[in-house]
């Protein structure tokens, strides 16, 4: 949804970042730290979801976290560069609420989108 939303901004600069990662030098090493903290990033999550109940993790967290981020990445490359129009908030919402649920087990039975849309403003406690 990010990619949807900033398309014609940041999305693009994104692209440029893997484009320049692969041609090495300073650019390679950002993409790894960025790999690396997305992956314990996502770790935290899964081991703060399972504790709490929400996920049924059937694989090793760091596993999970990196078939995760790979389809992250190829799904924010996808919403990024098909052409405009093509690509549907709702639509790649609901294979993510899937991809998500197979991978750890989790419904949600809610009306909140996964990943709140950017005019979404969340009320404080």
């Amino acid at each position: 949804m990010w990619a949807l939303r900033y398309r014609r901004q940041d999305a693009q600069i994104l692209i440029l970042l893997y484009y320049m990662a692969c041609r090495g030098g300073n650019f390679s090493g950002l993409f790894t730290q960025m790999i690396t903290l997305g992956r314990e990033r996502l770790i935290e999550h899964l081991l703060a979801g399972s504790r709490e109940g929400l996920f049924r993790l059937k694989e090793d967290p760091a596993v999970l976290a990196e078939l995760i981020q790979d389809a992250l990445f190829g799904a924010m490359l996808y919403a990024a560069s098909a052409p405009e129009g093509s690509v549907k908030s709702p639509e790649l919402e609901a294979k993510w609420k899937k991809f998500i649920a197979a991978l750890t087990g989790w419904r949600d039975e809610g009306a909140e989108p996964v990943i709140p849309r950017g005019d979404a403003v969340r009320k404080p406690f």
